[in-house]
């Protein structure tokens, strides 16, 4: 199993409980949530979010790493400037 049904990969660290599942039951069956339609509600400590084509990733990256993509982002930078014309 991979993703959400590994605590590790869960942005939280850890797995959901079940007072939680019956908290947002109960919110969804109370007069409270009159207005919500039609949402798909993910429950999963911001696996969702955080997942592949995310930026979550980034996390990961040492102050070495940021400086190096920093250098390179200024020297693409610099490169397409010196493209331009006036």
């Amino acid at each position: 199993a991979v993703g959400a049904t590994q605590a590790d990969q869960v942005p939280m660290g850890r797995m959901g409980t079940m007072e939680e599942l019956a908290n947002l039951t109960i919110f969804l069956l109370s007069d409270a949530c009159d207005y919500l339609t039609g949402q798909t509600i993910a429950m999963d400590g911001g696996q969702m979010l955080a997942g592949p084509g995310t930026f979550a990733g980034l996390t990961s990256m040492t102050g070495e790493d940021w400086a190096t993509a920093r250098e390179k982002s200024k020297a693409a930078s610099e490169a397409a400037k010196s493209q331009r014309g006036v």
